[in-house]
């Protein structure tokens, strides 16, 4: 396997474009052989992408930011009551947070639940960190837009699979940041979880923010990957499937527990 540490954004774009080559986009669940199909990495450390901007009204975080900048991010605790922050530091240990960065969780959402859903509930648009076409692979598979941890998801890549086995991709931009609207200074967000121990990764989470007239909610847990719902009706925009964390019973009740307490919550303000 090739390796390439460029200096140039430019550079990087070129390696990028080669068949078979991928970022090096740590994430807080990296398998022990993260790259087992690349033939060739692409380290993007000096490119200056380690950043968090305030411009305007627009919140701008470079694709190589830690999730422990994020959780250390005066900027960041001042929106929506530091729900992105408070998210970051509930993902992983300090050793993992300090390696982990914001490109490599959007593109394996399943690595870091908390930090997902926070960043739906702010409103960033969840574009992929390469954009891809002309290379054939799987529809849903470990390397792709998430990557299939439990047994359940696996089964549900390989359902989606034998529907539409393979498309044809290649890789052409690499998306450098994420960013969103900086919420008014009146929003109230809240960030509520089941799991086994505090820092675990949570078995069911919701995130709720409320801004003015509009409210957002993401559920986590109950699904392949974090996702938006309906915030006046969220049973009816999730499709629970069992497996050993609980039943789909369970994930119904803690969702209907978590929506309640995250009210409660805002509405102390």
């Amino acid at each position: 396997m090739k390796y390439h540490r460029p200096e140039q954004f430019a550079e990087a774009q070129k390696f990028l474009a080669q068949d078979g080559t991928q970022p090096i986009l740590i994430h807080p669940r990296m398998d022990v052989e993260p790259y087992p199909a690349a033939d060739a990495v692409v380290d993007l450390s000096r490119l200056n992408l380690n950043y968090i901007k305030h411009e305007g009204d627009v919140i701008r975080i470079g694709a190589m930011t830690t999730l422990q900048d994020v959780a250390d991010s005066l900027v960041l605790r001042t929106l929506a009551r530091g729900i992105l922050p408070e998210a970051a530091s509930l993902t992983a240990h300090l050793g993992l947070r300090n390696v982990s960065t914001i490109g490599g969780v959007i593109e394996n959402p399943s690595s870091a639940v908390d930090v997902m859903l926070a960043l739906l509930a702010l409103g960033v648009e969840m574009l992929p960190m390469i954009s891809q076409a002309e290379i054939k692979v799987p529809r849903l598979s470990s390397g792709g837009s998430f990557t299939a941890y439990t047994e359940r998801d696996k089964a549900i890549a390989s359902a989606a699979n034998s529907v539409n086995p393979a498309t044809t991709i290649r890789k052409t931009q690499f998306q450098t940041e994420i960013k969103f609207s900086c919420p008014s200074s009146n929003a109230r967000a809240s960030l509520e979880r089941v799991a086994r121990t505090p820092k675990d990764t949570p078995i069911v989470a919701v995130c709720m923010l409320k801004d003015q007239n509009a409210t957002r909610v993401a559920i986590g847990g109950v699904g392949i990957v974090p996702t938006l719902v309906n915030a006046n009706d969220p049973q009816s925009s999730i499709s629970p499937l069992a497996d050993f964390r609980g039943s789909v019973e369970y994930q119904r009740e803690m969702v209907a527990v978590l929506m309640k307490r995250a009210l409660q919550r805002i509405s102390i303000g």
